[in-house]
C-alpha cells in the first residue's frame, strides 16, 4: 500500500532533459521545467503543498505537483533540493576599532610623520608605525618582540610579494577595508598573491576576504590549481569550496547525476498526471535558497 506522501527512490536511467532555471552552484533549491516549456521564472524553493510527488536520486530530492486549497501547481514542473549545496565562505569582521580611531589611522597610511619602520617593496618604501602593526597582525607582534635582527635594519626587505599586494594589506590593517580595484578583484594572480601575503603576514579577515573572491573564479580548469594552493597556505574555506566543486563535476558527467535522463522523466510526468493544466504559483511561504 502506498501514499501520495510516501519518497521512493527513482532509477537515474530515466532523468534527462530538463533543464534549470537556476544555477546550482548558487542555492540548494533550484527548478527544472520541460524543454518546451517557455516563459517560467525562476525560484527559490516550492510553496507548501500536498499530494506531491517526491523523489530522491542519490544526493538530491525532486518535487512536482500537488495542490494547497484551490492551489494546483502545474506539470512540467520539477523543483529540486541539492543536500550538498555550495558551502558559505564566511568573512570575520575586522578588528572592532572606533571610527574616529580609524579616521586618524588611516591619515598615516605610508605617512612618515611618526613613523618608526619602513618596507621596502621591489624597490619601493612604504612606512609603517609599529604599534599599528603589533595590534593587527600576529607576525609583526612575534617579529618585533623577539627582536628579529631585520627589524633593526634601516628598512625592512619585503621579497616575493608585489608592491601592490603589500600596499593593500597594510591599508587593510590602517583603514580596516580592503579597497581593490575592478581589475584587482578579477585578477586571479593578484587576489592569489594578496591570499598567500595574509596568510604569511596573519590578516586573517584579508585572507578569507581573498577566498570569497577567489571561489567565484573556480571552474572547470583551474579547480586542481586553486585546491593545490589553497591546501598550501591553509585556505581552509577555498579548500571546502574547491572539494564541493569538483563534487559538482562528478555528479553532472553523463551517467553520474542529474543530466542523465530528464526529458523521460518530463513525459512520464505529462502522461501520468491527473492534475488540473498548470496555474501560477502564489507567493513562496517557505525558503530554503542559498544567499
Amino acid at each position: 500500500m502506498s501514499f501520495l506522501g510516501d519518497v521512493y527512490p527513482l532509477q537515474l536511467e530515466i532523468l534527462q532533459g530538463i533543464s534549470p532555471t537556476e544555477d546550482p552552484k548558487e542555492q540548494s533549491w533550484f527548478l527544472c521545467v520541460a524543454s518546451d516549456e517557455q516563459g517560467t521564472d525562476a525560484c527559490r524553493g516550492p510553496a507548501r503543498r500536498a499530494g506531491h510527488v517526491a523523489v530522491v536520486v542519490d544526493r538530491r530530492l525532486f518535487i512536482s505537483g500537488g495542490a494547497c486549497g484551490t492551489q494546483y501547481y502545474g506539470k512540467g514542473k520539477w523543483y529540486i533540493l541539492d543536500t550538498d549545496a555550495p558551502p558559505v565562505i564566511d568573512v570575520a569582521a575586522a578588528p572592532v576599532c572606533a571610527d574616529s580611531v580609524r579616521r586618524v589611522m588611516s591619515e598615516y597610511l605610508n605617512n612618515e610623520q611618526f613613523s618608526d619602520v619602513s618596507f621596502l617593496v621591489e624597490g619601493r618604501r612604504l612606512m609603517a608605525h609599529r604599534m599599528l602593526l603589533t595590534l593587527f597582525s600576529d607576525y609583526f607582534r612575534r617579529a618585533f618582540a623577539c627582536g628579529m635582527r631585520e627589524t633593526f635594519e634601516p628598512d625592512i626587505v619585503i621579497e616575493d610579494v608585489s608592491y601592490d599586494t603589500f600596499y593593500a594589506l597594510l591599508e587593510f590593517i590602517y583603514t580596516g577595508k580592503l579597497r581593490l580595484s575592478q581589475t584587482q578583484q578579477g585578477d586571479v594572480c593578484f587576489l592569489m598573491g594578496l591570499l598567500r601575503a595574509a596568510d604569511q603576514f596573519c590578516v586573517d579577515c584579508v585572507k578569507q576576504l581573498c577566498e570569497k573572491h577567489l571561489s567565484l573564479a573556480v571552474d572547470e580548469e583551474n579547480v586542481e590549481v586553486f585546491l593545490n594552493e589553497a591546501e598550501r597556505f591553509q585556505a581552509l574555506q577555498l579548500v571546502q569550496y574547491c572539494e564541493w566543486f569538483q563534487r559538482q563535476q562528478d555528479w553532472e558527467r553523463p551517467g553520474g547525476g542529474c543530466r542523465a535522463g530528464h526529458a523521460q522523466l518530463a513525459r512520464r510526468w505529462k502522461l501520468t498526471s491527473l492534475e488540473a493544466p498548470m496555474s501560477e504559483e502564489g507567493p513562496m511561504s517557505e525558503e530554503n535558497g542559498m544567499d
